[in-house]
Formats: C-alpha cells, sequence, structure tokens
C-alpha cells in the first residue's frame, strides 16, 4: 500500500534535515580534530565521511532537481566536503568528495568552490604522490606520507609576489617546529587563513 502522499517529507523538509545532520556530524568532527596531535584520528571517522559525502549528494540532487542553489550564507556542503577531502585517508571516498565539491553551488558564505577544490587536489597530489616503501598507494595513506599543518603566507620571488604553502609531511609533531616544507603554489592567500 502506497503511503499518502502528505506522508513523504517534501524537498525542502529533506534538505533541511540532512543540512541539519551535515553540519551536526561536520561541528563533531571538527571539535574532536581541534586538539589532537595525530592524523591517525581521523582514520576512526571513516563511517562518518561516508555518510557526509551520502548528505552532501542528497543536497546536491536537491539544488538540481529545483533548478538552482539557493543563496547561503553559512558553510553548507562545502566545507564537510572541504574536511573529506582534506582529512579522511581513504582514497575512494577523497576522489568522491572531489567530485562533488565540482557540483557544489559556486560560493557558499566566505567558501569560493573553485578556492576549495584547488587546496583540496593540491593535498591529494601531494599525498597520493607519495608512494610506500612497496610501491604501492595504500589506502588509508600512511601516516608518514600524510601533510598536515598547511598555512599559506606571501612571499617575494623574482620581484613578484606569490603564495608560499608551508606545510608538515609525516610523522612529526604537530605542536613543535618540526621542519617545514614550503611549495609556491595559485592559490589565494586567503585560503591559508581558513586551512
Amino acid at each position: 500500500m502506497q503511503e499518502p502522499a502528505s506522508a513523504c517529507p517534501a524537498p525542502p523538509q529533506v534538505a533541511a534535515t540532512a543540512s541539519l545532520e551535515l553540519q551536526y556530524i561536520f561541528i563533531h568532527i571538527f571539535l574532536e580534530g581541534v586538539m589532537e596531535t595525530s592524523e591517525t584520528l581521523y582514520d576512526t571517522h571513516t563511517a562518518l565521511f561516508e555518510r557526509i559525502l551520502l548528505l552532501a549528494e542528497r543536497l546536491i540532487l536537491i539544488g538540481q532537481s529545483e533548478g538552482y542553489f539557493r543563496l547561503s550564507l553559512d558553510s553548507g556542503i562545502i566545507v564537510p566536503l572541504f574536511l573529506v577531502a582534506m582529512k579522511c585517508r581513504d582514497v575512494g571516498l577523497r576522489g568522491r568528495a572531489i567530485m562533488l565539491l565540482r557540483n557544489a553551488p559556486e560560493q557558499e558564505g566566505m567558501w569560493h568552490r573553485d578556492n576549495v577544490l584547488a587546496v583540496a587536489l593540491w593535498k591529494l597530489r601531494e599525498e597520493e604522490g607519495s608512494e610506500s616503501s612497496e610501491g604501492v598507494l595504500h589506502s588509508p595513506i600512511p601516516e608518514g606520507d600524510r601533510v598536515h599543518s598547511e598555512r599559506a603566507t606571501t612571499a617575494t620571488v623574482h620581484g613578484k609576489q606569490v603564495t608560499l604553502l608551508r606545510f608538515k609531511k609525516g610523522l612529526t609533531d604537530l605542536l613543535t617546529g618540526d621542519k617545514w616544507n614550503e611549495q609556491v603554489v595559485s592559490l589565494p592567500l586567503f585560503m591559508g587563513e581558513m586551512l
């Protein structure tokens, strides 16, 4: 027997519920990671990362079926997808997060999709370009290949101001002044304040 139409949630109700759950999961993972000194903490959240992807996909489909994305002054789906792309170490889930980011609204609040994508793709290349000692990329990515503590600043190179991305890689203490790596990147500087 088919349920009456009134029993099925309308798209705005589905979107609101999915959005609230998405934000709850994002905040939960983010707050757990604030004081953690090891990137392996995020390995315990694979199921939550999968849930973020499912909810974001649902919200994207609802937005596309409505023919538009509404103006969002909060983080919407971009920031939770960015978290998955930056912190999840399952290669397949990271790839899905990148794909969903490409279909996300152009901007949500201060978050520009293309800037977030550029940072996420940089990290993906930096970590997944690393190979284990056997020459095979593993999922999850070994802690020794993980990039963390990313910061952007400006530098002058050959008389031109550029964005310099500083980061640590591998088994370094997240809270000390261990060795920093640096790369000149074509990213907007303001992203450095949000990494």
